[in-house]
């Protein structure tokens, strides 16, 4: 049976619902409320606040059996489950998510347009006749002329006289402009606005302050203004919106209420299963089950996950930032998203929700990032594995420097053998440690080169190699050590030299992604503090030792010349079997390096 929509004596089937919403421009706003759902999807509701919203108070204990406490409630108020559902649940989610988005934003808001919000009494007369109000204006201005007297004369209605106060927000822009200028008493020149001349003079002005009516009304217009933007942004997508008849219409998100019996499975996952019972009680009050119909957004990119998602059921697919989002992995049942965004402290790709051919929808539990973050610095060691999404972004900033450009098919190849190999590793810097000290691991092995990933801030982008203490200097205090990408030598070597290093035995070491920390692989005589003078380099004409060391694109021009480069890696290949790796590397950097300062020294 065919749906359809009556009103009054008209029935809308579905084309004609759609030709009235395009007739009445109806799509726009009906595209927002769509995209607002896609906006909320991600922000937990915990069954208090859903309580305290619902009674209007925040001192009543919980009810013990909550969801008696809903069918209850619906009764009193004679609303169904539905309506309270997919109507007041989702507006409390979203006043969070403008809560969330925007009110940190709210002082910055203020301090840039206070002048907006200040509060003017003005005088106001209103004519349509040009010449007139010049006169009025030579009248008021230079004869002293009572303003309300000429106002009763000749405004052309009954909207002029003493207006305020008003905020000048409020009032058309070149007023506002006029008025902000204005001394008190000061009469202004004849504005026309909308074929009407208005002349006011300033009586009074009241300077704001942030009030919380104030502080409401910038949250709202931040949020109608971000709406907006996405609206446009969709609209002006090619094929973004169709018209058609879906084989099935796609679900919309649901709210589960209920989230006991996923309790245990939440708290077994690693790290959650470190917690302490206190912890994992208090954490269960936090917790929120979401649900996303196919191709719905969990994650937008440009923007720090409001939570962190662990998939109950179906799958989600993770895109790359780059340009041309690829797809970097499809991940499934008992994955935890979101958490490497959160602790890089960097914008999260692009991660939704993926058609599955055994499920119908992607069900998740969500923990917010607050609460998250609240713990997340007592489980580093168990997020020392990175994910895909955390090894492409670094990486592909690392590799943007250098002469050889990569596609994102061909990132996608390194980072998976990457992956697959699980040779990355992860470090944790505290700007409270004065050297390369990490993780309680000893100092940073030279057998790796160490990639920025994020966590606190540096002046510096994602994937640049650093190679010295003095490097990591944050520019603003973070709770987040700085988060550093180890990846082998030999293996970007190989990557730079234009051929993929072939697959590695899995390291007895390797770990899930999230669980307790990898062994360090290095034995304590190869680690060393990375130097940046010249012996920490090598020259590309030395493939003998690519294994050890990785050429700098920065490096001079200046090569060795032919014969004395093939002498070169013919002593150096005799030196690295007879010599351990650790004495081998510094004196072939010392030799390539004299060869470069005096080229003919090695010539015959």
């Amino acid at each position: 049976m065919n749906s359809y929509l009556k009103i009054g004596d008209r029935l809308l089937d579905g084309d004609r619902i759609i030709a009235a919403l395009v007739q009445y421009e109806l799509l726009e706003p009906l595209v927002g409320q769509i995209l607002v759902d896609d906006a909320i999807a991600e922000v937990p509701l915990s069954q208090q606040e859903v309580f305290e919203t619902l009674i209007g108070s925040t001192e009543l204990p919980m009810p013990e059996d909550f969801d008696r406490f809903l069918l209850q409630w619906c009764e009193l108020k004679n609303v169904t489950s539905t309506y309270l559902t997919n109507v007041m649940i989702r507006q409390m989610r979203i006043e969070k998510f403008k809560q969330i988005r925007f009110a940190p934003k709210v002082e910055s808001a203020f301090l840039q347009n206070k002048s907006s919000f200040d509060q003017v009494e003005f005088s106001l007369l209103q004519t349509s006749d040009f010449l007139l109000a010049q006169e009025l204006h030579l009248q008021l201005r230079d004869d002293d002329m009572d303003f309300a007297f000429l106002a009763q004369q000749y405004a052309i209605d009954s909207n002029s006289g003493k207006i305020g106060p008003v905020s000048l927000s409020t009032l058309p822009e070149p007023i506002a402009n006029q008025l902000r200028a204005q001394s008190i008493g000061q009469v202004g020149e004849p504005i026309a606005i909308d074929d009407i001349y208005w002349i006011v003079r300033l009586d009074s002005r009241t300077e704001a302050s942030l009030t919380d009516r104030t502080r409401a009304s910038l949250i709202d217009q931040m949020y109608s203004q971000w709406l907006q933007s996405q609206v446009k942004a969709l609209l002006n997508t090619p094929d973004a919106i169709a018209y058609g008849v879906p084989e099935e219409a796609p679900r919309m998100t649901s709210v589960d209420l209920t989230i006991q019996t996923h309790l245990p499975q939440f708290f077994a996952t690693a790290p959650f299963n470190q917690l302490s019972d206190k912890q994992q009680q208090r954490l269960s009050e936090k917790l929120q089950l979401c649900t996303f119909r196919f191709g719905q957004v969990i994650y937008a990119p440009g923007e720090l996950p409001i939570a962190v998602h662990l998939i109950l059921q179906g799958r989600v697919r993770i895109l790359a930032t780059t340009p041309d989002q690829p797809t970097i992995a499809i991940a499934g049942q008992g994955t935890l998203i979101g958490w490497d965004s959160l602790l890089r402290r960097v914008p999260s790709g692009t991660i939704r929700a993926a058609a599955s051919p055994d499920v119908e929808e992607v069900r998740t539990i969500a923990l917010p990032a607050d609460e998250f973050e609240a713990i997340a610095l007592d489980l580093l060691p168990h997020f020392a594995q990175p994910s895909l999404l955390e090894q492409f972004d670094t990486l592909s900033g690392f590799l943007a420097k250098m002469p050889t450009r990569f596609s994102d098919p061909q990132l996608k190849e390194i980072v998976d053998r990457l992956d697959r190999n699980q040779t990355a590793i992860i470090q944790n810097w505290h700007s409270t440690q004065g050297d390369f000290h990490l993780n309680g691991y000893g100092t940073i092995s030279e057998n790796r080169t160490w990639l920025y990933s994020g966590g606190a801030p540096l002046d510096l982008p994602i994937g640049t190699a650093i190679a010295a203490a003095d490097q990591i200097s944050p520019v603003r205090s973070s709770p987040f050590p700085v988060r550093l990408l180890g990846i082998d030598r030999a293996f970007l070597a190989a990557i730079l030299q234009g051929t993929m290093p072939p697959d590695l035995p899995p390291r007895k070491d390797a770990r899930s992604r999230v669980s307790t920390p990898p062994a360090d692989p290095r034995s304590p005589a190869d680690d060393a503090i990375p130097r940046t003078d010249a012996r920490s380099r090598v020259s590309a004409r030395c493939p003998a030792i690519h294994w050890q060391t990785l050429p700098d694109p920065q490096i001079s021009d200046r090569q060795p010349d032919r014969r004395s480069g093939r002498l070169l890696q013919h002593g150096l290949r005799s030196l690295a079997g007879s010599l351990p790796s650790r004495l081998a590397a510094p004196l072939a950097h010392r030799a390539i390096w004299q060869c470069r300062l005096h080229p003919n020294a090695g010539r015959f």
